[in-house]
């Protein structure tokens, strides 16, 4: 996850439309809230069905509340990616990240009540659901 906060910031820095995509993010400004999940449509520039984290993604790129993020808006439409396709895959990728965190709290947690490597079967059968999620294989 830190990796992947590192590459946020130099997207921003370097390819604004892309990360405009992925956070499904169309007006210039600042204070902008954090979109997860959704469903874009460029015609209106909104997101329906979203969770929105009110400025999040100032936060995210600038560590302030205050930080400009620039939208689709200051881009002409033809370089626009996908939206959809970029947002969606961006937040199951975020998604698969969280889960596989999670497991990993999961066992630690076990580890340090028991002292020895954790056999809960629920517990063997998500690190198994995880390993599909690993794209590094």
């Amino acid at each position: 996850m830190v990796s992947g906060d590192f590459a946020a910031r130099e997207v921003a820095k370097l390819e604004p439309p892309k990360l405009a995509a992925m956070e499904a993010h169309y007006k210039t400004g600042t204070g902008v809230p954090l979109v997860v999940g959704g469903i874009p449509n460029d015609d209106t520039g909104k997101v329906s069905y979203a969770l929105q984290i009110p400025y999040g993604l100032s936060m995210l790129v600038g560590y302030s509340p205050q930080t400009k993020v620039v939208g689709l808006e200051n881009f002409p439409r033809d370089q626009w990616p996908n939206v959809r396709l970029v947002h969606a895959s961006f937040d199951i990728m975020v998604g698969t990240g969280s889960a596989m965190l999670a497991v990993a709290v999961w066992v630690v947690w076990i580890w340090w009540r028991t002292r020895r490597l954790p056999d809960n079967k629920w517990l063997l059968r998500a690190l198994v659901g995880c390993a599909p999620l690993d794209s590094s294989q």
